[in-house]
């Protein structure tokens, strides 16, 4: 559990100075407006800001995130981790 926390921690970092952008680059990338994001699609969207998120910090996401049955991530519910914390 900590460990997790120590990777959500660092996530946070990566993404908060740009989280007021990242809503819009994710939407960009969302070329069918489904809302979600393939986990190639959503490496890359955060990837064209400057967060670029290990194997290790994208598997300690996942079970956190909403997916479809295709394993596509609602990007929104990404958004919202790093939103809620302070």
């Amino acid at each position: 559990m900590a460990r997790t926390n120590s990777l959500l921690a660092s996530v946070h970092k990566k993404v908060s100075p740009v989280s007021h952008e990242m809503e819009q680059v994710m939407a960009a990338f969302d070329t069918k407006q489904t809302g979600y994001l393939s986990t190639k699609e959503l490496l890359a969207a955060c990837a064209s800001l400057g967060v670029v998120l290990n194997d290790k910090e994208l598997q300690t996401l996942m079970p956190l995130l909403t997916h479809d049955d295709s394993g596509n991530v609602q990007y929104k519910g990404f958004l919202d981790i790093f939103s809620s914390k302070q």
